[in-house]
Order: C-alpha cells, then sequence, then structure tokens
C-alpha cells in the first residue's frame, strides 16, 4: 500500500564504472513497481545512464530525474540534479571540465570550479562526517546555490545513523537549509549486494572478504519499500524529495541537435548552400560531368536530407573533414556515408 509521495534523489547504476551493481533499466522498473513517485539517476560525472533510463522511463510513464555526483577535491560529495535544459548544459560542461583535468577514468574538479558551472541546478550536499572545515565549504555553497541546496540524509542502518542525523540537524538548524531523504542507491535489489561486493573488491583490489569490513555500505543501499522509508526517515526528510521533484522538469525528449548557424553564409539557407557544395563536388568529381543517374542520385538524396532537415549535418561534417585535410590529418568517412553521392562530392568519403 502507499503512503508517501517518495522520490529516489540519488542513484546510481553500473554506468558507474565498478561501483553500481544494477542496469538503469532495473532500477526504473523497480522503482516503479515500488510506487515511488520519481527516481534520479546520478552516476558518477557521468550521464551515462542515463539514455538507457530515460527509455524505459518513458515506456513505463514514470518520471525520472537526470542528474550526477561528484567528489570534488576538498572531498565533498555533491548531487546535482537538472531542473530544465539550462541546467543540463552546465552539468554537462561541468563533467567534461572535469574529465579534461584528469588522466582517462578519473575526474577532477575543485569547489570554485564547480560553484562557477553550476548556477542553475538543484545541489544537494552529503556530509560524509562531521568537520570544522565543511562550515567553511558551506558557506561557500550556500553563497552561490543559495535556495537551489538540500543537505542529503542517507540512513541504512550504519553505526554511524544516530551520529549523522544529530550532524545533520545541527547543520539544518545553523544554515537554516532543508535536509532530504536519500537511498545512495547503488543496486535495485538487496540480493546485488554480493555482485556489489565484488565489484568494490575489483575497484579497490582487495580482498572480498577483507572488503566486507572496511566498506561503508551496506546492503540496505538497494530501492526500499516506501513503508522502510516512512518508517526510517522524518516526515519532512521525505517531503523534500517530492519538492525536488517537482522542479526538476527536463526530459532528455526534450534535447534536440543545435548546429553553428555560421556555417551557412548570409542570405542563404542551409539547403542552398549545401546544394551549392554539392554541386561545385560533382565538377570536381566527374571534371566531363556526371551520369544522368549519378545526378539523380545526388537530386534524391538532398531531397531526402531536406526533408529530414539534415543538412546542418553534412554541413557540419563537411567543415570537419576540410580542416582535418587543411591540417594535414587523415580523415575517410565510413560506414552509411560510404554509399551517399552527396558525401562523396563533399569530399567526405573517397
Amino acid at each position: 500500500m502507499k503512503t508517501i509521495a517518495y522520490t529516489e534523489l540519488n542513484c546510481i547504476s553500473n554506468y558507474s564504472f565498478l561501483r553500481g551493481a544494477s542496469h538503469p533499466e532495473e532500477l526504473v522498473k523497480t522503482a516503479a513497481t515500488l510506487g515511488y513517485q520519481g527516481l534520479a539517476i546520478t552516476d558518477e560525472c557521468s550521464l551515462a545512464g542515463a539514455v538507457k533510463a530515460h527509455i524505459t522511463a518513458k515506456k513505463l510513464n514514470f518520471p525520472l530525474i537526470i542528474g550526477s555526483e561528484f567528489f570534488l577535491n576538498e572531498n565533498i560529495h555533491l548531487i546535482v540534479l537538472v531542473k530544465d535544459q539550462t541546467s543540463y548544459t552546465q552539468v554537462c560542461r561541468l563533467i567534461t571540465q572535469a574529465r579534461r583535468q584528469a588522466t582517462k577514468g578519473s575526474y577532477s574538479i575543485n569547489l570554485k570550479s564547480f560553484n562557477e558551472q553550476i548556477k542553475n541546478a538543484l545541489v544537494i550536499l552529503c556530509p560524509n562526517a562531521e568537520s570544522p572545515i565543511l562550515d567553511y565549504y558551506l558557506q561557500q555553497l550556500n553563497q552561490y546555490q543559495h535556495n537551489r541546496i538540500w543537505l542529503g540524509l542517507n540512513l541504512t542502518y550504519k553505526n554511524r545513523d544516530q551520529e549523522q542525523f544529530a550532524y545533520l540537524n545541527r547543520l539544518k538548524t545553523k544554515w537554516k537549509l532543508p535536509w532530504v531523504a536519500l537511498g545512495m542507491v547503488q543496486m535495485h535489489q538487496s540480493e546485488r549486494f554480493s555482485l556489489f561486493t565484488t565489484l568494490n573488491a575489483i575497484r579497490t583490489n582487495t580482498q572480498v572478504e577483507e572488503l566486507r569490513y572496511q566498506i561503508p555500505q551496506n546492503s540496505e543501499h538497494y530501492l526500499r519499500s516506501l513503508e522502510n522509508i516512512e518508517t526510517i526517515y522524518p516526515r519532512d526528510a521525505i517531503e523534500q524529495t517530492a519538492i525536488i521533484h517537482k522542479q526538476c522538469q527536463f526530459s532528455l525528449s526534450d534535447i534536440h541537435y543545435q548546429y553553428p548557424k555560421e556555417l551557412v553564409p548570409e542570405n542563404t539557407t542551409a539547403s542552398e548552400h549545401l546544394k551549392s557544395l554539392v554541386n561545385r563536388g560533382s565538377k570536381i568529381r566527374w571534371p566531363d560531368g556526371a551520369s544522368q543517374s549519378v545526378k539523380q542520385k545526388i537530386e534524391y538524396e538532398l531531397k531526402i536530407i531536406q526533408e529530414l532537415s539534415y543538412e546542418y549535418y553534412f554541413l557540419t561534417v563537411y567543415h570537419i573533414v576540410q580542416f582535418a585535410r587543411n591540417q594535414g590529418i587523415l580523415c575517410q568517412g565510413r560506414g552509411s556515408a560510404a554509399n551517399s553521392v552527396v558525401c562523396f562530392c563533399l569530399g567526405i568519403t573517397e
């Protein structure tokens, strides 16, 4: 029986390499079955799991929130949730910046860069332990993320649950910030705990038996029943999940391709410019004139491109190829482009 309106706002999938023990699809289906109001997929410094989660959520007509979690250089754990397309762009840029500043497979981001990038998304701070310096960082976060920041309360029957509850309650009172219930989910069912432990053993290069006594997570980091959640968390922390959910109206369905407008000269349409480039390329490919069958195929392809509004895509690829050739970079189109006369005329394929 559904007793509360609850949205899980921190859930990582197996796209968080060697951390999450469940597929995005499993997480979405389980949350829907349990009667959750919604679910946020928040893979670590990544949006990789969001696509499959979105496809499944769309089939089930289940609300999905897009987000990501970050462990900053200052040892601060933050969850960022997307409200709209503007905040989605901000999160994407933050992930790109963090990944580019580190070696492959890792990332690096400090609080200053985080505050500079995130100006519209919702932020949840997850204090791991009481720390005097956290007040200093919290002051900065509150300054930049004012009215968009929460304290993440995670209660999973750990030894330190009461200690964490008391600490967050003090922060909540001191900074006048709301707290919000978090499951810090890493698997859709508790039966995945053995796999979860094995993944963490591989990630930390530790024996499984040794790891069981070292990892902070226990088997409670799964999508629990609403009755369980209602028993564990304060009512106001649960209610905040619905308040956050209401603000997060973004969907991956809202995204559309956006190509640079400067690819097309002034007073010319994309279709006209593409046709001009193709005609010019045709004369280079066939100096004595293209055959009637080639001309018909060009007209056919250009018609399809126009109907699908793909002109900017072809123009973008054309400019990339031109840049590569000018820099002496080997560039060869493949795949479906191999049989395209338009691509041949544009110099994308040879």
